[in-house]
């Protein structure tokens, strides 16, 4: 299995973000292939790193498709940017 993180920079619109921060920690996580989720806050709202594990390139573009769906039903939350090592997958 190989290991990477995705990195999504989200605007949250909930006034109580901890709340916020803790309920998406739980969401995410529940996602099969997550292993670790870390949420700081930002100017802007939060920035989230997700640690993912994976067999092949193509689990992983399946949990990362799944994942930007999961984030983009959540309501308060907002897509800024997204960042991924994409040697960690193809290699």
């Amino acid at each position: 299995m190989k290991t990477t993180d995705f990195q999504f920079d989200l605007r949250l619109g909930e006034a109580d973000r901890e709340r916020q921060f803790e309920k998406l920690k739980e969401t995410i996580l529940g996602v099969k292939g997550v292993l670790k989720v870390d949420c700081r806050a930002s100017n802007s709202g939060c920035n989230c790193h997700i640690q993912v594990e994976f067999p092949d390139s193509e689990a992983a573009k399946k949990l990362h498709r799944k994942l930007m769906n999961l984030l983009m039903r959540t309501p308060d939350v907002e897509i800024s940017s997204v960042t991924t090592k994409l040697t960690e997958i193809f290699d």
